[in-house]
């Protein structure tokens, strides 16, 4: 009697994937965030896997990053955007910050100039100011270190694009009310904006202003308005402009 012998040959096979690149990987992909007045941080970033594809060069000696953009709002000018919860292989001496202006990405080969980059060994913050208002701009984050290696954690962070309001009377509806022969000590012109209104006899651009208002009584046929500025507020020329009138129409005195 013969025997059949059956041999079953098992073929092991082994499928080998490319590391995968985060999604934002290039400036033609980017994550957009949207500017907040109290920093509510998006976590899980991470640059584990990035490339370098396209990018500008940097002297910090970029190698790895990832890319984002924001857009400013109407009375946005000032921002800061911050990298927070950094990974064990993250440190400020090998993570930066870079900013853009323009918008324009073309074949992955990012075309705007640097408006700032994050020093080494500085926090990871980066505050731009003098922004156009309703403009999107780009900005990275990347890393001279390797960052093949290891978990996403370990090369993750979260990342916060905030900026500080305009003050409540940056325009004329909003104007703060003064009452005659009292002092108000809480002004600023800080993030203000420009206004639309006749500019009258000053010189120079108002680039920025805030607004009060006042009613004389029945009696009164004169005022005295006075103001103390700041350091930075004089160094820049502080100037005081009166109207008459209502918001929309109004009347330089």
């Amino acid at each position: 009697m013969k025997q059949l012998l059956l041999l079953s040959a098992f073929v092991c096979s082994v499928i080998i994937t490319a590391a995968q690149a985060p999604v934002n990987n290039l400036c033609s992909s980017p994550t957009n965030l949207t500017p907040q007045t109290t920093c509510g941080a998006t976590t899980n970033q991470t640059v584990l896997n990035a490339t370098n594809v396209g990018s500008p060069t940097n002297a910090a000696g970029t190698t790895r990053d990832v890319w984002y953009t924001f857009t400013t709002g109407a009375n946005i000018r000032n921002v800061q955007i911050a990298v927070t919860g950094l990974g064990a292989n993250l440190n400020v001496n090998n993570t930066f910050i870079e900013a853009f202006s323009g918008s324009a990405c073309a074949a992955d080969v990012f075309t705007g100039t640097s408006i700032g980059t994050t020093a080494s060994g500085g926090p990871l913050t980066l505050s731009l100011t003098n922004l156009t208002p309703s403009t999107q701009y780009y900005f990275r984050v990347f890393t001279t270190g390797t960052a093949t290696g290891g978990t996403t954690a370990n090369w993750g962070y979260s990342i916060c694009v905030s900026y500080t309001a305009v003050p409540a009377n940056d325009n004329c509806a909003g104007a703060t009310l003064l009452t005659i022969g009292t002092i108000n000590n809480a002004g600023t012109v800080q993030n203000a904006t420009a206004s639309t209104e006749t500019v009258g006899c000053a010189t120079g651009t108002a680039d920025d202003d805030v607004w009060y208002r006042f009613t004389t009584s029945a009696t009164q046929t004169y005022a005295s308005i006075s103001l103390t500025p700041g350091t930075l507020l004089k160094a820049n020329g502080a100037m005081l402009q009166l109207y008459s009138g209502a918001c929309g129409s109004l009347t330089s005195v």
